[in-house]
C-alpha cells in the first residue's frame, strides 16, 4: 500500500494572499489574469484594514443621498462623526470588517453612551431597592393573589 504525504503546513486565507500579492508582484511582466489576481489580492488585504474600514463609514456619514445604508450610519453615528484616532482608540474587535466599525461608532456616541450608563445606574437602583427576584417569590405572589 502506498503512503501520501501529508501537508502539515497549510497557509491560512490571509498567507495565501500574502504569497499571492508578493509572488505577482515579483513579475515583470504579467498576463490580464494575473492582473486580475494582484488587484483582487491587493483589494483584500486593504479591506481587512482599520483605514478601509474608517473611511467606508464617514463616506456612507457624509454621503448626500439618501440611501437606507447612509440614513443607518447617520443613526448610529449621532451629530458628529468621530475622529481617527478616537475610532482606534475605541476599536475592540479582533479583525477589521465594517461591523466592528458600526458597533465601535455606536460606542462612541454620547447619546448611546449616556443611555448605557442610566441603563446600569436603574438596574444597580432596582437591585439596591427590591433585592433579586427569584422565581419562587414569583410564584408565591401568583398563587397569593389568586
Amino acid at each position: 500500500m502506498k503512503t501520501t504525504k501529508t501537508n502539515t503546513n497549510k497557509l491560512t486565507a490571509t498567507q495565501r494572499t500574502a504569497k499571492t500579492v508578493k509572488t505577482l508582484s515579483a513579475k515583470n511582466e504579467r498576463t490580464a489574469h494575473e492582473n486580475v489576481l494582484l488587484a483582487n489580492a491587493l483589494y483584500k488585504t486593504e479591506v481587512k484594514t482599520l483605514g478601509f474600514v474608517y473611511s467606508t463609514l464617514k463616506r456612507e456619514f457624509y454621503n448626500e443621498e439618501k440611501s437606507a445604508l447612509s440614513e443607518a450610519v447617520r443613526e448610529i453615528v449621532g451629530k458628529d462623526f468621530p475622529t481617527r484616532t478616537a475610532f482606534k482608540r475605541e476599536y475592540k474587535a479582533q479583525s477589521f470588517h465594517v461591523w466592528g466599525g458600526l458597533q465601535t461608532l455606536k460606542r462612541l456616541n454620547p447619546s448611546n453612551q449616556r443611555a448605557e450608563r442610566v441603563k446600569r445606574q436603574n438596574k444597580a437602583t432596582a437591585k439596591k431597592m427590591n433585592g433579586p427576584i427569584t422565581t419562587k417569590a414569583k410564584a408565591k405572589v401568583k398563587t397569593a393573589k389568586a
